[in-house]
C-alpha cells in the first residue's frame, strides 16, 4: 500500500518541511512514520498495513490529527479534538431523546433484555440507538452473577455500541469493573443479577445529563448611539482621571430577585477624527451592583473594543448598565462614532 500527501501552513499554503507524519492504526499503534520534504510532501510504501484511523502531523510547535482517506485540517483545530471539549459536559444519557436508553427485562427465564432507543455522550463521543435493542445474558454455571449493560466507546476511532460486561459468579456477587482506557470507555446503563432462575429486574445505573438553570432567564440588552461624540466637548472641564457617562448607550435590565448573575459587557466604537497622542478609557458601570465599576484598558486612538465583567444579585428592580469615558490625558481630539454597548447577564444559579 502506498500513501502520501502534503502539509501546508495556512493561510498562505506555505509548505511545511521536516514535519513528523505518523500513521496510526485503528488499534492506536503506530503503523509507519516519516517526515515531510522541503516541498511539504510525504509518502510511505509498506505491505500489510492495518486499517488506518488517522495520521498525526507534528511540526512548527503544533501536533494535529487528520483523516488518511481525504484532505483535512491540521491547523488550529481538528475534529478529533472535539470529543475532549464535549467531555466537559460529562458522560451520560440524554433523557429527552427516545426512551433514554432505559433497560428492561423481556423474559426472565430466557435472560433477555431490551434497551430503549436513546442517545448518550461517552468520553465526548455521541452514541445513538434509533430503535430498541435486544440483548441476551449468559446463563450462570452455579452461583449468581451481576452483569452490567453499558455503552462502550473506543476514543481512538469513535466506534460505539451497546454491550454487556459479564461479572464474576459468587455467593455475594459484585458488579464488574468497567473499562476506562485509551481504547475503551464504558458508561453503565443498568446492573442485572443472573441466577439459575434467570435474569432479575434491571437496576438503573444511568447518569442523566440534565442541564437546567434557575427560573430566571438570561438577560440581554443593547444600546446604540448613531450620533458622533467629540471627546473634546464631552470631557471639557473634566480633570485627568475623571469621567463622563456615555448616556446615549445606557441599557436597563431587571435581574430577578435573589438570583446571582454573571455580567459581561462589551463596548465598541470607531474613531472618525483624532489629533493623536490622547488617551482615554472605558469602564462598565452598574448602578447599585456588586463590583460597581470594572475598568478596562486604556487605548491611544484607533477606537476601543473593551470587554468588562462584573457580578450582581438581583432584587427585582431595574438596573442601569452604562459606560464611563475616562479622561487619561489633558488633550482629547478624538471623535467617536458607531458606539455600541452590549450587556449579557447570565444566571449563575445552576443545577
Amino acid at each position: 500500500m502506498k500513501l502520501g500527501g502534503y502539509v501546508y501552513q495556512l493561510p498562505d499554503a506555505e509548505p511545511v518541511a521536516a514535519a513528523s507524519v505518523r500513521l496510526v492504526g485503528a488499534d492506536g499503534a503506530t503503523v509507519a512514520q516519516t517526515a515531510t520534504g522541503a516541498d511539504g510532501a510525504w509518502g510511505v510504501e509498506q505491505a500489510g498495513f492495518s486499517p488506518l484511523a488517522f495520521a498525526r502531523v507534528a511540526g512548527r510547535g503544533t501536533s494535529r490529527a487528520v483523516s488518511v482517506d481525504g484532505g483535512g485540517q491540521c491547523g488550529p483545530f481538528s475534529m478529533l479534538e472535539l470529543p475532549p471539549v464535549l467531555r466537559a459536559l460529562g458522560d451520560g444519557v440524554l433523557p429527552a431523546v427516545g426512551g433514554g436508553l432505559a433497560v428492561s427485562r423481556t423474559d426472565q427465564a430466557a435472560r433477555t433484555l431490551s434497551v430503549a432507543a436513546g442517545a448518550a455522550l461517552v468520553a465526548g463521543f455521541p452514541f445513538a440507538a434509533y430503535a430498541a435493542t435486544a440483548l441476551t445474558l449468559d446463563a450462570v454455571a452455579g452461583q449468581p452473577r451481576i452483569d452490567t449493560v453499558v455503552v462502550r466507546v473506543n476514543p481512538l476511532t469513535g466506534a460505539s455500541a451497546l454491550a454487556v460486561v459479564k461479572g464474576t459468579e459468587a455467593a455475594s456477587p459484585a458488579a464488574p469493573a468497567l473499562a476506562n482506557t485509551a481504547t475503551s470507555v464504558e458508561a453503565p446503563l443498568a446492573d442485572v443479577t443472573v441466577t439459575a432462575g434467570g435474569a432479575g429486574e434491571p437496576s438503573d445505573r444511568r447518569t442523566l445529563l440534565a442541564y437546567t438553570t434557575s427560573a430566571a432567564p438570561t438577560l440581554v440588552g443593547i444600546g446604540r448611539a448613531g450620533a458622533s461624540l467629540a471627546l473634546s466637548t464631552a470631557l471639557a472641564g473634566v480633570a485627568v482621571g475623571g469621567y463622563v457617562n456615555d448616556a446615549a448607550v445606557a441599557v436597563s435590565l431587571t435581574p430577578a430577585a435573589g438570583v446571582a448573575y454573571d455580567v459581561r459587557a462589551a463596548y465598541a466604537h470607531a474613531v472618525t477624527a483624532s489629533g493623536g497622542g490622547e488617551q482615554y478609557g472605558t469602564a462598565l458601570e452598574i448602578a447599585g451592583a456588586t463590583g460597581g465599576e470594572v475598568r478596562g484598558p486604556y487605548t491611544a486612538r484607533g477606537g476601543l473594543r473593551n470587554a468588562h465583567a462584573a457580578s450582581l444579585v438581583g432584587d427585582g428592580t431595574p438596573k442601569a448598565f452604562g459606560v464611563r469615558l475616562i479622561k487619561r490625558t489633558a488633550t482629547q481630539n478624538a471623535t467617536l462614532a458607531a458606539r455600541t454597548l452590549t450587556v449579557v447577564a447570565v444566571p449563575r444559579s445552576r443545577t
